[in-house]
């Protein structure tokens, strides 16, 4: 069958979006429209903006639906690689452009029609404290699903998310929220697909009580100087280009909030440089990189504003655009209990806390476990599945707390954090003198 105008159609659907960067900023993003047998889908290193037709990867569905049930190495790398190697072998015989990452998600939607993109209103909800709970509220038809590692671990996730709202609500979802990434809209047509994200910004907008303030800034003669002396010192240091930018926005923006999204990462890097003055610039140009292993993409300026470095003047300018996108989060975070702050001043009391929530959860559990395990030796005098029961337990812990990038994201904390645990829970266990823990196999 010829599907040139649902290709037309899916083609327009990304142009328009692609071009708008209420939408789409620095070419992210992906659309794809479904057959019963093929899915054609933006390709990697495809812009929205500009795609065609013909441009779309197409994959054959059945290939795609058997990645469900693969048996993939636990090790991350190798699964990754196998997960990769798949999806390549699971285009149409021929096609040899490479599909988006994300192509397993877009299959997940029974629906034909679908857009992925990474609004900044969006993901200043998506991006908050609180931005569950808004989204519960403000579109209780929508499916949430919490930050993981992106690749295979998400889609199995974003799957099993969307089953179940399938069983609790007997129809499928349509929009999927994406914890610090984006959303996916889903429909039958593209004018539904349209539909649909229109109404879902104009929900979100409705309930944001601040929006950014980008009225400009005044200088004068020797403020102009001092930031052009900066841009040219700046684009010396990087080895390229530097692009300043400023409002009252900017000004008013807290260099030590955490990256927000991966596009922010990409693009603007996980840390920025913030100074009081330029006194010293160079000093900490130096030391920055020489701290994190790469120069200062972006570097804030008290009272004077953003400048973003890179090695074209393109792409300085992306750079600038990427890292203001996640200015105007944080303003949009705003009204969803803010965003989370970085491991900063007050990390002591964050890694306490953390520890203790972790504490918390893995006592629970052992509890759980300890119930059931008289429950087992009440009913079957089996008392090795009492182990069995507490390891699974374990491991579901385990899996959630890897999953969730809510905790301090240090991984010299978290072996700290799971090493303590150890201790605790191996005296619980020697206070109450339980058997069973004796086995090396029901704790960590």
């Amino acid at each position: 069958m010829n599907y040139q105008a649902e290709l037309a159609a899916l083609a327009a659907m990304s142009n328009k979006y692609g071009s708008n960067p209420a939408y789409v900023l620095a070419g992210g993003g992906n659309t794809s429209f479904k057959s019963n047998d093929n899915l054609w889908i933006k390709g990697s290193g495809t812009a929205l903006a500009t795609i065609k037709a013909e441009d779309f990867v197409v994959m054959d569905r059945s290939k795609l639906n058997l990645m469900w049930t693969a048996d993939y190495p636990e090790n991350e790398a190798a699964r990754e690689s196998a997960v990769l190697q798949d999806m390549m072998d699971a285009r149409v015989e021929g096609e040899t452009r490479r599909p988006s990452v994300e192509t397993l998600l877009h299959d997940l939607f029974p629906q034909k029609y679908i857009l992925h993109v990474h609004p900044t209103l969006i993901n200043g909800l998506t991006c908050s404290v609180e931005g569950e709970a808004a989204m519960r509220k403000l579109l209780p038809e929508a499916v949430w699903v919490d930050a993981c590692k992106p690749g295979y671990i998400l889609a199995l996730e974003c799957k099993e998310k969307m089953d179940a709202y399938k069983a609790a609500n007997g129809k499928d979802a349509d929009l999927l929220f994406l914890q610090n990434h984006g959303i996916f809209f889903a429909a039958d047509t593209a004018e539904e697909v349209g539909a649909l994200a229109e109404k879902t910004m104009a929900t979100v907008t409705a309930a944001v009580t601040r929006f950014p303030n980008e009225e400009g800034v005044a200088v004068d003669d020797a403020t102009a100087a001092r930031i052009d002396a900066i841009g040219k010192k700046l684009a010396s240091l990087y080895g390229g280009y530097c692009f300043a930018v400023a409002n009252q926005e900017i000004l008013g923006y807290d260099p030590a909030t955490k990256s927000l999204s991966p596009d922010h990462i990409v693009y603007a890097k996980a840390k920025q440089l913030a100074l009081d003055s330029e006194e010293g610039l160079e000093e900490a140009f130096a030391a920055f990189e020489k701290e994190n292993g790469y120069k200062a993409k972006i570097t804030f300026i008290k009272g004077l504003g953003m400048f973003a470095c890179d090695s074209t003047e393109k792409s300085a300018q992306t750079a600038a655009s990427v890292m203001y996108d996640a200015v105007k989060v944080v303003c949009y975070a705003e009204s969803f209990g803010g965003v989370e702050k970085a491991l900063g001043g007050n990390a002591t009391a964050e890694v306490f806390a953390y520890i203790l929530s972790a504490i918390t959860i893995l006592i629970s559990v052992y509890l759980i476990g300890v119930i059931n395990g008289f429950l087992c030796q009440i009913l079957t005098n089996q008392h090795r599945q009492v182990a069995a029961n507490i390891g699974r337990q374990r491991k579901l812990t385990v899996r959630e707390c890897t999953r969730s990038r809510k905790s301090c994201c240090d991984m010299a904390i978290r072996f700290t954090v799971h090493a303590l645990l150890r201790f605790c829970l191996r005296a619980v266990a020697l206070f109450d003198a339980l058997p069973l823990f004796n086995d090396q196999n029901t704790l960590f």
